[in-house]
């Protein structure tokens, strides 16, 4: 949350007590915060204060909020591990009221949150808020460790749904579907269907091309040898001359994989 203390239309130090005012209610509601200020007025014009959520007191709070859900919000029952702790995070923050009005200022003369309101609605107004998930490296790390022990195309995804939740594990079921659909087998089908395709269209045209170039055969006119030579010599000249070109590139591409390899190593 950026705090201007040039700008004249509001007094910064308000606005820092309104988002610490903020920062006490949600301590109230049974999370872990932190409010952080980086800056310097003497070298600055610009202070940041952040709202740091480190999650939850304990687990029975967890269990408490999670029972006070309104109904829009059911679905973080089934939710495990991290990705449920951040839900309940996420949904206290947007849908904590309080009873009474809260105040700015010793003289309590500004008014900082309505009461029976949603205080982040109520925060946004006046704050440039933004919100970004902080990950549990832990967890996060542990995921990483299953993720890379994992088989190809063996991606976990009851660990992603358990840390990141249903939406990224959605994502990643679909990718790891496409990648076997769109990859796997249509690149082999692919394959065969070029290299039997082009078998069949040299012993068609070896079959067909005396009925489809007579003049090659019935050599009418001398100016047409080369042409002649050409047709009935050229798919094999081609052919030749694409396996040659492959064995180069497939050669090249050992050398520098082989030579990766090594460095790696």
């Amino acid at each position: 949350m950026p705090v201007h203390p040039d700008d004249p239309s509001h007094v910064p130090e308000h606005q820092v007590e309104r988002l610490a005012t903020f920062a006490h209610v949600m301590k109230d509601k049974g999370l872990d915060v932190e409010l952080i200020r980086v800056g310097n007025d003497k070298t600055t014009t610009l202070t940041h204060t952040y709202l740091l959520l480190l999650g939850i007191a304990a687990a029975s709070v967890e269990e408490r909020i999670v029972a006070s859900l309104p109904d829009e919000y059911k679905f973080v029952h089934a939710l495990p591990g991290s990705a449920r702790t951040q839900q309940v995070i996420l949904v206290t923050l947007r849908e904590a009221t309080v009873d009474d009005n809260l105040y700015l200022g010793d003289e309590n003369l500004e008014l900082a949150f309505h009461a029976h309101e949603k205080l982040f609605p109520q925060l946004q107004a006046h704050l440039k808020v933004s919100l970004f998930p902080l990950h549990n490296e832990d967890a996060r790390h542990r995921l990483i460790q299953k993720w890379h022990a994992t088989p190809l195309y063996a991606i976990p995804f009851e660990s992603i749904h358990a840390y990141f939740g249903p939406e990224l594990s959605m994502y990643f079921v679909w990718l790891g579907m496409t990648t076997r659909l769109c990859v796997t087998l249509p690149l082999v089908l692919g394959m065969c269907l070029c290299v039997l395709l082009y078998v069949l269209g040299l012993e068609l045209f070896y079959d067909n091309n005396r009925v489809w170039f007579p003049m090659c055969y019935d050599r009418q006119d001398d100016n047409d040898t080369a042409m002649c030579g050409l047709i009935l010599q050229g798919p094999s000249v081609l052919n030749a001359i694409l396996i040659e070109v492959m064995d180069l590139l497939y050669l090249r591409l050992a050398r520098w994989l082989t030579t990766m390899e090594n460095y790696r190593t």
